[in-house]
């Protein structure tokens, strides 16, 4: 990581490394809760890759339990409190009977938060990833939750095996599945939620959240039938390049739903997405009703 910054990061590196001081540090986390990465605080704050693998944390957000490692970029942004609109938005689309999929659960903090909203629903979370997967579920075991499953599996259009990639040791939000055998990191076991919802005989799926790094129409095209008939509201992350290196795009996935009588918005401008929309290095999360 170090190589890699330039000399201006590296010269604020060294000062915020002070800042990693237990008073300073407390002070901070008191001072950035709720502000945004690119506030005069989130400046200050020391980087999660300044921190040893290993570096939890305890700590209580939203109502939740955590056990984080701020060397991880999601546990270390949470362990901060800063401000998270587009998940903001996800959870106001969430309803308290809702049946809610989970696509990425990474380290837990969504899933919990959609289950506070769904309280008289259920909330399935879904984490191929071996590590990201016994964080959730460390996480979860600190918090009385009736109403959560997390499976240990990828989504995608057919059931087989694939490899989960670690892009990036200090943020494993960035794990791919990848079809590339020499970038094998772990083999992963894929489903498809139509294939997963007939399995638990559910009636409805009202909500489905899906950040996949790329792999999100696979996720679709394998969630056809639900899609179709129960018509649920989506949140999905929409990145063209990392759809591209799955042979797919942004385009295509628009379209997509679009053919499936969809309407798509931008979730941070509410702007309407179509297929004749500039995709180009697009990086934003769409929902789609």
């Amino acid at each position: 990581m170090s190589n890699n910054l330039s000399g201006k990061t590296k010269l604020f590196n060294s000062i915020r490394n002070i800042f990693k001081v237990s008073p300073i540090e407390k002070c901070l986390v008191t001072l950035s809760q709720g502000k945004s990465p690119a506030s005069f605080i989130g400046k200050l704050l020391p980087s999660h890759y300044l921190y040893g693998r290993g570096s939890h944390k305890m700590v209580n957000r939203y109502g939740l339990n955590f056990n984080l490692d701020i060397s991880d970029l999601v546990d270390w942004s949470l362990y901060f409190g800063l401000k998270e609109t587009a998940h903001e938005k996800l959870y106001a689309l969430c309803r308290e009977n809702y049946i809610v999929m989970d696509i990425g659960t990474n380290n837990g903090a969504v899933l919990m938060q959609l289950s506070q909203k769904a309280k008289e629903g259920f909330v399935y979370g879904f984490e191929p990833d071996p590590i990201n997967y016994a964080r959730c579920i460390k996480n979860l075991s600190l918090n009385k939750l009736a109403n959560v499953e997390v499976n240990n599996i990828a989504l995608g259009s057919e059931k087989g095996q694939a490899a989960l990639v670690i892009v990036d040791e200090t943020n494993l939000g960035m794990n791919k599945i990848s079809i590339d055998p020499s970038h094998k990191s772990s083999e992963v076991f894929i489903n498809t939620l139509d294939n997963f919802v007939a399995e638990k005989g559910l009636s409805k799926v009202d909500l489905i959240k899906i950040d996949t790094e790329g792999f999100e129409l696979h996720v679709l095209t394998g969630s056809s039938e639900i899609l179709k008939n129960m018509k649920p509201v989506l949140f999905i992350e929409l990145d063209d390049n990392n759809l591209k290196v799955q042979g797919q795009s942004a385009k295509q996935l628009v379209e997509y739903l679009e053919a499936l009588k969809y309407k798509i918005k931008r979730a941070d401008t509410d702007c309407e997405i179509t297929g004749s929309y500039n995709f180009t290095n697009c990086h934003f999360d769409i929902i789609a009703q």
